[in-house]
């Protein structure tokens, strides 16, 4: 097992951001099978996630940690001060949009 090393520091960094890429993927299903549509942000968040594996087993896992912590925290802020009429509209409230 002479690369042993390198598949332990991959655990971590693969349940870190493979399960907030998880979660994701589960919410997009979710709305596509209800709503019948998808949010872009969070398919890129998703496969953003997906993409960092490889980056998180080089520094701290704090670091990691962080990083993800930033970037599904900015996530969830651009879609609670996204307008006010397309969350209307995705909620089925369109005689409130001006609301």
């Amino acid at each position: 097992m002479a690369h042993g090393w390198r598949f332990s520091a991959m655990v971590p960094a693969a349940a870190l951001l493979g399960g907030v890429s998880l979660y994701l993927g589960g919410f997009i299903g979710v709305r596509y099978r209800n709503i019948g549509g998808f949010s872009k942000q969070r398919v890129f968040v998703a496969l953003l996630m997906l993409a960092g594996i490889p980056l998180a087993t080089q520094p701290d896992a704090l670091l990691a940690l962080g990083a993800v912590t930033v970037v599904v925290s900015a996530l969830v802020a651009y879609e609670y001060f996204m307008p006010g009429d397309v969350r209307a509209r995705v909620r089925g409230h369109a005689e409130t949009a001006g609301a």
